[in-house]
């Protein structure tokens, strides 16, 4: 058991931080016993939670204090620490991106004590092609890789054996080619795509523009040009390697009035479509993406179709930064991150809403039980911290995967502590979220007063 007990203040909890801030605070220890402690740190940084492979970045990190505490003793410590300017924070279905100050007591011989604390952060400018930086390939790691295929290839050009199964897939590779590329490029000549712009922002007017400049009259049947925006998220590695797909946007246009490409003549087709307002912007952080990328095709009759794909770029401004932070003041907090009903619906039940409920009659357990089984089994979006796994427990019968795990965790706002029956195919990345925020979908299905703890169900 841990000595003492760390918690984090924030000196403006709900303000949205933007490019060049620092964030400011004070860590407060209280000891429980007399502790030696080797160093409490804080640090700064932002972490990925949902559905892929847990990618983070540690800003700053700095030493507070060294030395002893007294038992009963409360001390208070001041921290200043800078704010990441990329990526913002972002809660989607199967990826979130939160912010954090994260405090860490070392202390010998005993749990060492943790504590986060998010905060939200907004952009109003992505680096350079909207991704986070990378580290760049070495020039070894280049020349191991050149290596690697060269002598490749020289073992199948000296390996007969070999050709038997090179020959067979280089012709379907050739023939797929030549359909696939070859034949609409020889037909439709020279075709250009291209945007109007590199980048745009939420709520803008897409305009693309295809030009086609046959040698012959060549006649279609339409234009199809389909805009996208998806989360893209990848989980475990090798075989247990999985890709979770969520759609966030989908647009497009149909041409179909254009029935005859003039030959010997440029035609130009304007395309324009809508951005949704929503602050989905592209994004690249390793295991988790956000993607938009436009698709066109030229429906051609008893021929194969002419089909062009480009990555477009959706990107923060100052306006949207500035209309934040004007909804934060006249609603007196953060932005939302839950949906909200439109008119005439029913609002959604919201988690951070049922644990207030659920906070406020803690102690008894009649009333506690009552809110519990009016939310029992709703889907709702989780917002949690994980800490370890626990063995199986009575409380696990009725509730548990038959071949999944039990992990003990808390909510983050407010603070719960919680029991996760997860799925298997989940243990990797509840491992990875160890004392890191993780959000996902699932479902509260019990409160087990013995241990104080509400159950909860993770969807796979």
């Amino acid at each position: 058991m841990a000595k003492c007990s760390l918690a984090i203040e924030l000196d403006e909890p709900d303000r949205l931080y933007t490019s060049n801030d620092r964030i400011r605070g004070t860590v407060v220890v209280r000891a429980d016993d007399d502790v030696q402690c080797k160093a409490l740190k804080v640090r700064s940084g932002w972490a990925t939670h949902g559905r892929g492979n847990i990618d983070s970045h540690d800003l700053h990190s700095e030493v507070l204090f060294q030395g002893q505490w007294r038992s009963g003793e409360e001390h208070r410590y001041r921290f200043d620490l800078p704010v990441s300017a990329w990526p913002p924070t972002y809660h989607g279905r199967f990826l979130s991106v939160d912010h954090y100050v994260h405090a860490t007591a070392d202390i010998p011989w005993a749990f060492d004590p943790k504590e986060s604390r998010p905060y939200q952060v907004v952009s109003s400018k992505a680096p350079e092609a909207g991704i986070a930086e990378k580290k760049t390939v070495s020039p070894v790691v280049g020349g191991i890789v050149k290596f690697f295929f060269i002598a490749v290839a020289l073992f199948m050009l000296f390996n007969p054996m070999l050709w038997i199964f090179g020959i067979p897939i280089g012709i379907g590779i050739g023939i797929w080619w030549f359909f696939k590329t070859y034949l609409p490029r020889k037909l439709l000549g020279q075709v250009e795509y291209t945007f109007d712009q590199e980048t745009f922002q939420p709520g803008e007017t897409l305009r693309a523009t295809l030009r086609v400049h046959p040698k012959k009259d060549i006649p279609i049947n339409s234009v199809i040009w389909t805009v996208t925006g998806a989360e893209v998220c990848v989980s475990g590695s090798g075989s247990n390697r999985r890709t979770h797909r969520h759609e966030l946007f989908r647009g497009g246009q149909l041409v179909d009035e254009l029935r005859i490409l003039p030959g010997n003549k440029e035609t130009l087709i304007p395309l324009e479509l809508q951005l949704p307002d929503k602050p989905c912007f592209t994004m690249s952080l390793g295991s988790n993406q956000i993607l938009w990328e436009t698709k066109i095709r030229i429906d051609i009759p008893r021929w194969p179709d002419w089909n062009h794909s480009l990555a477009m770029q959706l990107a923060p401004s100052k306006e949207l930064v500035q209309a934040a932070t004007v909804e934060t003041v006249d609603h007196g907090g953060g932005v939302s991150t839950q949906p909200t009903a439109a008119a005439g619906e029913e609002p959604d039940v919201t988690f951070a809403a049922t644990l207030e409920m659920i906070q406020s009659v803690i102690g008894d357990d009649r009333q506690v039980d009552r809110i519990v089984d009016a939310v029992r089994e709703l889907p709702m979006q989780l917002n949690l911290i994980p800490q370890r796994r626990e063995l199986y427990s009575s409380s696990s019968k009725d509730h548990a995967y038959s071949d999944g795990h039990v992990v003990i965790g808390q909510t983050i706002e407010p603070v719960l502590p919680v029991t996760m029956f997860i799925p298997r195919s989940l243990a990797d990345e509840f491992d990875q979220a160890t004392d890191r925020p993780w959000s996902g979908e699932g479902s509260i299905v019990g409160y087990d007063h013995r241990q104080n703890r509400l159950l909860l169900r993770i969807e796979p």
